[in-house]
């Protein structure tokens, strides 16, 4: 049996509004990870199968090969617009839901989730091999089960994440890749961002593809003004180096359309001149995050940079460099250290900020401030917080102190729990998609 397993992270927004033209927002991995398992079986004398098990929609559904191989044939034309991948398999997964699918499976065509989810694994199937190469799916069994820590309709990049974990997974199967490269990278990004696009529609797909796939910081300018469909960002990888960040991830009760709060806000700059300057004020504090974070990975940037010269040194014979080496490579790794400590206190500071602003917007919500408010008598500090995604409602997010101990987490989760919200403690800035061991 060929089995292997995979996972990719969430998106937060840290910062900024990912829609506003010529404006910064920066974004980061969440390790909440949706799990891939694959597993490849010898087809039967009779009859192989694909078997789809996606856990956290209770989506199970078991296909014979015989009843793809159509699908498949015209998936094999490189010459598909976009538009005919959409309809090809939109018409597949409805003839699946009318003359395949029997009382073993449970899809639900009603259920948006079952439907999108099964639309973006014969899409991915179809993108990923374009060619002679799609007849591998039929030449054994093989079963595909995928969990996520990720809430479904969330805000936190469920979507993308999923989609990165089929996507990474059909790479995987079809050109034995045991390690992506670069350059696996970058197709299994170009695949995902397709997916979005095309069976998703979210409008920060480039956003959430650039983060499930490579993880850690970004910083994204939107450089296309007007047409949606040809946005483009200008794409800057921050903070390299710097530790994953632990915060405490809150559903804020809170749910309110992007669409609805654009409005709102269009309707304020009319009547209120000074809604611009706010907005201004607000730009700024991105820009500060960047500036901040930028000088973080310098610091670290440099004690790596001492720790290889003094090696060299060493392996060379040249002691007593080695020795002046190791005492600058100790004070800046003492510096290092207090500056994640430093880069912490900042961002609370500055997430503060923006959160102020966003009240002064009428932007915000009380149930924001209700969930600062909830473990400041457990550590003893304040804290602000900020919703997870590019605007509305769904999950916030309150940064906390790298040292914060373990015998915090139970508290803090039971504390959210006595005000009706759930939590857990989780961490910002870690890696993204990425092979993991199988049992």
């Amino acid at each position: 049996m060929y089995k292997f397993t995979i996972s990719a992270p969430g998106r937060v927004f840290l910062s900024g509004d990912p829609m506003r033209y010529n404006k910064l927002c920066i974004a980061a991995s969440l390790d909440q990870r949706t799990k891939l398992i694959f597993s490849l079986t010898p087809k039967a004398q009779n009859e192989g199968h694909i078997e789809i098990n996606f856990t956290s929609i209770r989506l199970y559904a078991r296909i014979p090969l015989s009843a793809t191989e159509s699908f498949f044939e015209l998936g094999c034309n490189n010459q598909l617009t976009e538009a005919n991948l959409r309809n090809l398999v939109r018409n597949f997964v409805d003839q699946l839901s009318r003359e395949v699918f029997g009382r073993s499976d449970n899809y639900d065509c009603n259920d948006r989730a079952h439907l999108l989810s099964l639309q973006a694994f014969f899409l991915l199937l179809i993108l990923v091999s374009r060619g002679d190469q799609i007849w591998v799916y039929t030449q054994s069994s093989w079963s595909v089960k995928i969990s996520t820590k990720l809430p479904i309709g969330g805000g936190l990049g469920g979507s993308a994440s999923f989609a990165t974990c089929l996507a990474a997974c059909f790479y995987r199967w079809l050109f034995r890749k045991d390690v992506f490269n670069q350059r696996d990278l970058s197709r299994i990004r170009y695949y995902v961002q397709k997916c979005e696009r095309i069976i998703f529609k979210s409008p920060t797909r480039l956003i959430d593809s650039v983060i499930s796939v490579y993880g850690s910081i970004y910083v994204f300018e939107n450089a296309w003004p007007t047409n949606e469909r040809l946005r483009y960002y200008n794409i800057e990888r921050i903070g390299k180096g710097i530790p994953g960040m632990k915060i405490a991830l809150v559903y804020s009760n809170v749910h309110k359309l992007i669409s609805e709060q654009n409005k709102q806000m269009e309707s304020m700059k009319q009547s209120f001149p000074f809604i611009k300057s706010i907005q201004s004020n607000i730009d700024n504090v991105v820009n500060k995050i960047k500036v901040t974070l930028d000088d973080t990975e310098l610091m670290i940037g440099q004690r790596d940079l001492l720790k290889v010269q003094k090696l060299d040194y060493l392996k060379d014979g040249y002691v007593q460099l080695a020795v002046n080496f190791i005492l600058q490579t100790s004070i800046l790794s003492i510096y290092s250290e207090n500056f994640i400590h430093l880069l912490t206190y900042t961002l609370q500071k500055l997430i503060r900020m923006n959160q102020e602003l966003l009240r002064a917007l009428g932007m915000s919500h009380p149930n924001l401030d209700v969930i600062c408010n909830v473990i400041t008598p457990l550590l003893s500090i304040s804290f602000a917080g900020k919703l997870a995604n590019n605007g509305g409602g769904g999950y916030a997010f309150i940064l906390l102190s790298p040292d914060s101990p373990d015998a915090h987490i139970d508290p803090i989760v039971n504390a959210y729990k006595l005000h009706n919200f759930t939590a857990e403690i989780t961490k910002l800035n870690c890696k993204g998609v990425r092979n993991e061991p199988t049992l």
